[in-house]
């Protein structure tokens, strides 16, 4: 399985694309990067607070890994920010992979809320 960019690599020529723009906001990825079309989702959260979004689905996630391994490999650009009154400053910012961003939990392989069935999330 290819990998995208590794630490360090620079590629100054390529393209980003949409696969939002005719379909579904929550269709994974946000964005296909270059001609190989690397996957490439944006997640963002408030640097007060605890990092608390929703990675995917996990029965979802599971069942898109068989029929796309290279989903396992997608980047995930990752924003902490503060906003005080209209003006945004971003914190921090990381590209990790997914298993970067998960955890074990003493209840399950991965760490996950109780809310509407299994989400991963970091």
């Amino acid at each position: 399985m290819k990998s995208g960019l590794e630490y360090g690599q620079r590629k100054t020529n390529f393209n980003i694309t949409d696969p939002k723009e005719n379909g579904n906001s929550q269709e994974f990825p946000d964005y296909y990067i270059g001609d190989d079309k690397d996957l490439l989702e944006i997640k963002s959260f408030d640097a007060s607070a605890s990092a608390n979004f929703d990675l995917a689905n996990f029965d979802s996630y599971c069942r898109s890994v068989a029929d796309s391994p290279k989903r396992t490999n997608a980047d995930y650009l990752i924003f902490s920010y503060t906003l005080n009154g209209s003006k945004l400053n971003i914190q921090d910012i990381w590209i990790k992979k997914i298993w970067e961003i998960t955890c074990p939990s003493a209840k399950i392989p991965l760490k996950n809320p109780s809310k509407k069935g299994c989400d991963l999330q970091y």
